[in-house]
């Protein structure tokens, strides 16, 4: 009895942890990354394009590399070279600072198929929603901010890499 719950817990956890690199041609990365920008800058007033276009284009950025753990109790994360994040799963809310200095909140969902990380600030924040699609995993990102109609939305894919 007690083998067959844990059986099916670790069906239901998503299959998210390793060491992950992103797939994407630097060129194709470029294009998404325009895409999604020209997306949210035409939600904007046209006044204010010119100079939000540069602000959102900074904004849009994805780690060369991930490492991610989950486990029964967080999520663990780490981009590239920055320090790494730690996430407990369930209602607890994780506070950080981000790379502009600014205070995020950090929450963590985790269901059969996925896990999302939601920073929220001041002034927006950013999710993260990360799935396994065959052998990659999927990175849907979503930029959102009370200055913009409509989010910054792109996807990329990594793939499995060996350890360093």
């Amino acid at each position: 009895m007690v083998l067959a719950l844990w059986v099916s817990v670790a069906l239901a956890e998503p299959e998210l942890s390793g060491d992950w690199r992103l797939a994407e041609e630097p060129a194709a990365l470029a294009q998404t990354h325009a895409e999604a920008v020209d997306r949210a800058v035409a939600s904007l007033p046209w006044l204010v394009r010119p100079m939000a276009r540069p602000f959102l284009k900074n904004s849009v950025q994805n780690c060369q590399r991930l490492q991610l753990v989950l486990d029964e109790a967080h999520l663990g994360l780490t981009c590239d070279e920055r320090p790494p994040l730690k996430c407990s799963r369930g209602s607890e809310v994780t506070a950080v600072e981000g790379v502009d200095g600014s205070s995020y909140a950090v929450a963590l969902e985790v269901t059969a198929s996925a896990a999302r990380l939601v920073f929220t600030g001041e002034r927006g924040g950013q999710k993260s929603h990360f799935r396994r699609e065959g052998d990659a995993l999927v990175l849907h990102k979503e930029i959102f901010s009370q200055h913009l109609p409509d989010p910054i939305v792109w996807e990329v894919r990594y793939v499995a890499s060996e350890a360093p």
